[in-house]
């Protein structure tokens, strides 16, 4: 904070005051203001009308110093520290606030209200009202150093005051930020428009006195000026009701008309009472008071009809304006939308009789509406920075996008690492699986191609080892191993070559009969139960007869 040294008060401090956003406008701007309607301050601001710097301002600085300072004295006993008056703009030079006392470390503030028995009560239940706690929130906004605040309503003694201490509530700095923000654009946007205070009716001249005298007949009367004037005022009443002024003059004019029928019938009772029949009269009487009657009813209605137009005029223009800011703040976060509340207008308005009053309700509900809509704004903006933080390939898992913007951001920001980290362990997994089925599809080929290669290297061995013992060459050498199909293990074996050599030398021991049933089966590419069927079928003695011949 940057100390500015002004008198409150002086020339300077108004110019100081003009140009920044101060402490004692805060709850105004909030529209939490019993003192001054936040549209007054728009006026203020834009350079019309004094008021600000007038009787409001006055108001809030001319309280009392005397009891101002026996209430710091006070203070400065209880807290063992002096306090001092204190002017000064925050760092960014947007805000300024004066203080009734700062420490001198200025961490320690105090601010004092003349007493006030609503507010004490308040006071007492620790229910400090947004019209006091916005200019605290200020106050700690333009110096950041305080760390409590002692708001005191007293009279400047110890038997009549109430005290609490005021710390900074979480989020109000932000919204009150957000309402300066919103107080600003409106302020570039504010076209003035003149609208005078509730006027007071103007008079309406009386008619002459009706005077009425019977003894018989009618000795005397001034009934045609009466009715002259009575239908000339009744014609010159203005049903075109647009100000104000204009439903003022109407109001009394039906109050006008109500009570000159009363005193036409007061009249027409006197008269009948001096005779018993004045028909002329009587119907003149009676025309003026059916005249006056029907004239009130039809303008007592059109005060009513337009009153209600203008109030229903004022909510959908209220309306518009809320759903236009919200069209545009949305286009920011297509498709995702902000859900908020729409303003109560109508309730805003309620009890509200003048144009005025009616106008400044429907502003101050669209501020808070637009204050409440850059909050949301802000929150879901943060939000989808925090979703898209993983980058695009991630946000498929985000497709809810519209329920999670509206979550806590601490929240959010755990639910989304979790969302990626599972779906990286679960890629993962899939990754880590897909390879272990590569290599053991690879391991499977690797080790069926060893089994054949050894099956094969077997079959090689077998084969020289049947070459070995028996010198028969195997046939298998000039074509490769194949299984052989069942189906062909029922084919009759081929027959005994006609000549067959066999160097009975080179035998020198007898193989045994697995190495005789191995040979043949390699050799004919069959079962080994195959060959032995085919041995316990051999007829012996035919041939030993066919290889005797042969020798």
């Amino acid at each position: 904070m940057k100390h500015t040294n002004l008198i409150q008060g002086s020339e300077e401090w108004l110019a100081n005051r003009r140009q920044r956003f101060n402490a004692s406008e805060a709850p105004v701007m909030m529209a939490a203001s019993s003192k001054m309607r936040r549209n007054e301050l728009l006026a203020a601001k834009a350079g019309y009308g004094d008021r600000e710097y007038s009787d409001f301002v006055q108001r809030l600085f001319d309280k009392g110093h005397e009891t101002e300072a026996q209430a710091r004295s006070l203070l400065e006993e209880d807290i063992g520290e002096e306090l001092y008056p204190v002017s000064g703009v925050s760092d960014c030079g947007r805000y300024a606030a004066s203080y009734d006392g700062l420490t001198m470390l200025e961490n320690i503030g105090f601010e004092h209200k003349l007493w006030n028995e609503q507010l004490a009560e308040a006071v007492r239940n620790k229910e400090l009202p947004p019209e006091y706690y916005w200019q605290l929130e200020h106050q700690m906004l333009v110096n950041p150093d305080i760390d409590v605040i002692y708001f005191v309503v007293s009279d400047g003694t110890r038997e009549k005051r109430e005290m609490l201490e005021y710390r900074a509530v979480q989020g109000r700095d932000l919204e009150l930020i957000r309402g300066w923000s919103q107080f600003e654009k409106d302020l570039e946007n504010y076209e003035h428009e003149v609208i005078p205070a509730k006027p007071e009716a103007e008079p309406i001249d009386s008619f002459p006195a009706l005077r009425v005298s019977l003894v018989g007949e009618v000795q005397s009367s001034n009934l045609p000026v009466f009715r002259s004037a009575a239908l000339d005022f009744i014609n010159g009443i203005n049903t075109d009701l647009q100000t104000d002024q204009d439903f003022a003059n109407a109001e009394e004019a039906v109050k006008f008309c109500d009570k000159t029928e009363k005193e036409i019938e007061v009249v027409k009772k006197a008269a009948l009472a001096q005779t018993s029949s004045i028909e002329e009269l009587f119907r003149s009487l009676d025309d003026i008071k059916e005249a006056m009657r029907k004239k009130r009813l039809a303008l007592s209605k059109l005060v009513a009809e337009r009153k209600e137009q203008i109030r229903a005029s004022l909510v959908t223009k209220g309306r518009t304006a809320f759903q236009s800011a919200l069209d545009e703040a949305n286009k920011e976060f297509h498709p995702v939308r902000i859900e908020v509340a729409a303003p109560d207008f109508s309730a805003a308005i309620k009890n509200k009789r003048t144009l005025e009053s009616l106008r400044g309700a429907v502003d101050d509900e669209l501020a808070k509406a637009k204050i409440a809509l850059n909050e949301k704004r802000d929150h879901i903006r943060e939000s989808l920075k925090i979703i898209n933080s993983y980058g695009s390939e991630y946000q498929f898992l985000f497709a809810d996008k519209q329920q999670l913007v509206d979550k806590p951001h601490d929240h959010l920001q755990l639910l989304v690492d979790k969302r990626v980290d599972d779906h990286k362990a679960a890629e993962q997994k899939r990754i880590d699986e897909l390879a272990e089925r590569k290599a053991a599809d690879q391991r499977r080929k690797e080790q069926e191609e060893a089994d054949r290669v050894a099956a094969q290297e077997r079959e090689k061995q077998r084969q020289a080892d049947a070459v070995a013992q028996t010198g028969i060459p195997n046939s298998d050498e000039r074509k490769p191993v194949r299984s052989v199909p069942d189906t062909e293990a029922s084919k009759p074996a081929a027959e005994f070559p006609k000549t067959t050599t066999l160097d009975i030398a080179e035998v020198k021991t007898r193989p045994t009969d697995d190495e005789i049933i191995e040979v043949l089966a390699l050799h004919f590419r069959v079962h080994e139960f195959k060959v032995i069927e085919w041995i316990g079928n051999i007829d012996l003695e035919r041939a030993s007869r066919k290889l005797a011949g042969n020798f």
